[in-house]
């Protein structure tokens, strides 16, 4: 259950989702994995156990996020956080 009851509201243009993460199988930690949020350089938000909405539903993040050197990324994201279906 997430720690906070405070729903953030996203857009797929300001934070992407990796199509390619989506997965079938549940992990190891017992969740189900359903895409990978892509969080844009600069974003200051804590991602830890949310609650998310994007493309008209809720999903809850787990298991912290991954963030990669931000001058390595050719990209407008340099972070990603897992989501599972919530609620």
């Amino acid at each position: 259950m997430p720690s906070s009851n405070k729903v953030r509201k996203v857009t797929s243009e300001n934070y992407p989702t990796d199509a390619a993460a989506i997965a079938d199988e549940v992990q190891l930690n017992g969740h189900h994995l359903a895409y990978e949020l892509c969080i844009p350089k600069g974003d200051a938000h804590s991602w830890d156990d949310v609650t998310v909405e994007f493309f008209g539903q809720k999903w809850h993040t787990y298991g912290g996020v991954q963030q990669y050197i931000e001058e390595l990324v050719p990209l407008d994201w340099n972070k990603k956080v897992k989501v599972e279906r919530y609620g």
